[in-house]
This record gives C-alpha cells, sequence and structure tokens, in this order.
C-alpha cells in the first residue's frame, strides 16, 4: 500500500500474479468498505476496473464463480 492519492481503479482477482504491485490506501479502504460482508478472501492492487464497480465484480466474478 501507498499513501499516493487514490486512483479510482483497480484490478481484483483471488491471487493478483505481480507481488510488487501497489495500491493507495485510499483506494483499499473504498474497496473495503463496499465488500466487507462478501465472505470471500480476495486480492487486490492498481489496475482499470473502476472501484465503484468493483463490489459487483468480485460477487459475481470471484465468488459465484463455483
Amino acid at each position: 500500500m501507498t499513501n499516493d492519492k487514490a486512483v479510482g481503479t483497480i484490478t481484483a482477482e483471488e491471487k493478483v500474479d505481480h507481488p510488487h504491485k501497489s495500491i493507495p490506501r485510499a483506494d483499499v479502504a473504498t474497496v473495503l468498505a463496499h465488500s466487507v460482508t462478501f465472505n470471500k478472501t480476495f486480492e487486490i492492487s492498481s489496475g482499470n476496473l473502476p472501484i465503484k464497480e468493483a463490489p459487483q465484480y468480485i460477487k459475481y466474478r470471484l465468488i459465484n464463480k463455483h
């Protein structure tokens, strides 16, 4: 995590492949606030997915995929 200004976009996967990717703390907080009830472990980093779309993506792509 970095102290950089929020970007507003993320990557969300079960496992982020690149160990050196970073994400601003503000973006982490926003995603956490919208996904705390999911009962699913996932990783995030800065990416191309708008944070406002992240909860739906995580719920349907990562949680319900099995």
